[in-house]
């Protein structure tokens, strides 16, 4: 069985409070695990430590068997993990195309220098990231916008743009954390249809997500967690019936 990333024994505490309490699971290569739990669950915060946002207090993260210790967050894009945000975090200056052009810069070469200057090989990388930007904005079929500002797209719409920039890295490992928030029931249908289209690709998906709907039509496997701990594992139809997570969402 191959793994694409490990997470082992991993706890994170905050003044004493344990957001995450000893969780350990793994993600399968082209697999589309689902992480789920009530609102303070510690779903963020096991985010936020895999992606080398947050120290974590014990336990150690894998990615393809490789120990993620030594890494910062810049280093994750040089190893193929991407990852999304919450709170929609675009540009609203930039058109849609320069807001995507931002993830493709992470792979340019140029320095600053050769930026201020727009020298030749500046010019190029640019040109580059632009064509990679539409490519992702065509894949992901919404580059009839590519030409529009943050302010003058649906909220549904700005979240694809989200995605489409956490691709343009190219990622083998893709993280998003509550790609449907906020969103109606055509919009996360349509979601729903870019994620199976990433995966198809080969992308392994790591989401956190409070729609259920969503959830169980994705998921080949969820783990769910409540007070930082993880309480059960397993397909779609072995967690809709769990006792336990049943306890956790609605109570005795």
């Amino acid at each position: 069985m191959d793994k694409i990333i490990s997470i082992e024994n991993l706890t994170k505490s905050f003044g004493g409070i344990k957001a995450v309490d000893d969780v350990s699971f793994f993600v399968k290569k082209s697999e589309i695990k689902a992480l789920i739990g009530p609102n303070g669950a510690g779903k963020t915060t096991l985010f936020n430590v895999i992606t080398k946002l947050y120290s974590k207090d014990k336990g150690r993260v894998l990615f393809m068997n490789k120990d993620m210790e030594p890494y910062k967050p810049h280093n994750l894009i040089e190893i193929g993990i991407s990852r999304t945000f919450q709170n929609i975090q675009l540009v609203d200056e930039m058109d849609i195309l320069e807001n995507v052009m931002l993830g493709c810069h992470t792979n340019t070469k140029t320095n600053m220098i050769d930026a201020f200057l727009h020298l030749p090989k500046n010019k190029k990388e640019e040109k580059k990231a632009a064509e990679n930007a539409l490519e992702i904005l065509k894949f992901l079929k919404i580059d009839d916008i590519s030409d529009k500002y943050p302010s003058e797209i649906p909220f549904g719409y700005k979240r694809l743009v989200e995605i489409a920039r956490a691709l343009c890295i190219k990622p083998v490992m893709l993280l998003l954390d509550e790609p449907a928030a906020g969103l109606n029931e055509s919009e996360t249908n349509r979601l729903l249809k870019t994620i199976f289209r990433i995966w198809e690709q080969g992308v392994s998906i790591l989401l956190i997500e409070h729609d259920m709907n969503l959830v169980m039509n994705c998921s080949h496997s969820i783990v769910v967690m409540d007070n930082g701990k993880k309480i059960a594992e397993g397909p779609p139809s072995y967690i809709q019936n769990n006792k336990e997570v049943l306890k956790a969402y609605f109570g005795k």
